[in-house]
């Protein structure tokens, strides 16, 4: 079997079992993370409709800011057009 240097603050000699062991371990960490994420979010799942029911609500009350600052926006664009028009009619006579 090949034998691997690692160099660092100390020179010590590492067997590929023990990195394979070693990434084992690390993977296996990283599996109980997985795991404990997945049951977290299996608890916030009770919350969630909560949630959604409230930021329904928020769109539903800045939905109706954006339609009313649309129609001020029609407002103000007929109201220039009645002045540009009568701007122009006086310029022609």
């Amino acid at each position: 079997m090949e034998v691997i240097r690692i160099v660092g603050t100390t020179q010590r000699k590492f067997h590929p079992a023990w990195l394979y062991r070693d990434l084992k371990s690390a993977q296996a960490h990283e599996i109980a993370l997985i795991y404990e994420t997945q049951s977290k979010m299996e608890e916030d799942k009770a919350l969630v409709p909560v949630r959604l029911k409230e930021s329904k609500s928020q769109t539903s009350t800045e939905e109706d800011q954006v339609l009313s600052m649309k129609q001020e926006i029609m407002q103000l664009a007929k109201s220039k057009n009645a002045v540009e028009s009568k701007l122009d009619a006086r310029i022609s006579e």
